[in-house]
């Protein structure tokens, strides 16, 4: 009975020391593939299609673990929204002439050389890299237009990059436009309206700002039920804008929540719970589950809290968070 007993207590340590093992190894992949994936959005090696590809896979499993999810997210909005290629090899990297960075494609049997002292190169560079002859640093970026890799200066990496943000960020707020019925053309017409009224060409934030007004005073002006419906949401997406842009957006916050309540009242709810998200201030949590009329909501406005503390992308504004849910008698 004894030697049965302990049979069956080695059997238990085996399993639970391969479990251990097994977890160590899966956390240490894990890790790899984190610190993979962070290092080729800092070299902007997105091109590198099959361990993209393969690092996203490992990664895409981990949606409870926030920064494995985060590094998906942007490594995703890389490849689909920036115009990286996908195909199972990389593209050829041509080098470029100093003033002619962003221009037409090199010709495919040009020689690879240095965008400063113009030597061929035998290799080409992945990266970041020193040129043996002249010292000078060459930068590997790829062309917006046509996707080709080049060699380039600093100063022209510079701008392929500035370039790009501005793609980025043009990308995700028409995204969020769409969902309201504003489509790409109806944007560059908006933006072409206004540099003829402006005389100048108009900016990007400026003619999104612009829509989003146009927008509001629609559904303000609106009978239809859906739409006034909506107006919560775009106040909201008004006042993330805002923020993205280092500008006061706490009146345009404080008009979200009213119109969340004005149609809670319409749909003759009588109270509202405060909501906080897990991670708010000290302040925000204070309110967590606050219940109130809707009257009483609409006279206090304690929502959003003056005193919040939690910063999004302006780190010297706060940006509160909390919501209304409406209570159900």
């Amino acid at each position: 009975m004894e030697a049965l007993i302990s049979i069956l207590c080695g059997l238990l340590l085996g399993i639970a020391g391969v479990s251990v093992l097994l977890t160590l190894v899966r956390r240490f992949g894990i890790t790899h593939d984190k610190n993979q994936a962070r290092r080729m959005l800092c070299d902007g090696r997105i091109a590198d299609s099959v361990e993209f590809q393969r690092i996203t896979r490992s990664l895409a499993g981990l949606r409870s673990d926030r920064e494995a999810a985060e590094l998906v997210t942007k490594l995703q909005h890389l490849e689909y929204k920036e115009g990286e290629p996908t195909s199972s090899h990389s593209p050829a990297i041509k080098s470029a002439p100093t003033s002619t960075a962003l221009a037409s494609p090199t010709p495919s049997e040009a020689p690879l050389s240095c965008p400063h002292c113009g030597v061929e190169l035998k290799l080409a560079p992945r990266r970041k890299k020193k040129c043996a002859s002249c010292g000078q640093y060459i930068f590997v970026r790829t062309r917006l237009s046509d996707n080709q890799r080049l060699l380039v200066t600093e100063e022209e990496a510079k701008r392929i990059d500035l370039e790009r943000d501005r793609l980025r960020y043009l990308n995700r707020w028409l995204g969020v436009l769409e969902e309201y019925g504003v489509t790409r053309r109806d944007f560059e017409i908006r933006k072409e309206e206004r540099s003829e009224k402006l005389g100048v060409r108009a900016s990007d934030h400026g003619t999104i700002w612009e829509i989003f007004n146009r927008l509001a005073l629609g559904m303000m002006k609106s009978a239809n039920r859906d739409g006034q419906e909506s107006l919560d949401g775009l106040y909201y997406s008004m006042a993330l804008f805002l923020n993205e842009e280092g500008e006061d957006c706490f009146a345009v916050r404080q008009q979200a929540a009213r119109a969340a309540l004005q149609r809670y009242k319409r749909s003759r709810i009588k109270k509202v719970e405060v909501l906080a998200a897990d991670d708010s201030c000290t302040s925000c949590l204070l309110l967590n589950k606050k219940v109130l009329t809707i009257a009483e909501a609409l006279r206090t406005m304690p929502v959003p809290c003056r005193e919040c503390t939690h910063r999004l992308q302006d780190r010297n504004r706060a940006f509160c968070r909390c919501t209304y849910a409406p209570v159900i008698e």
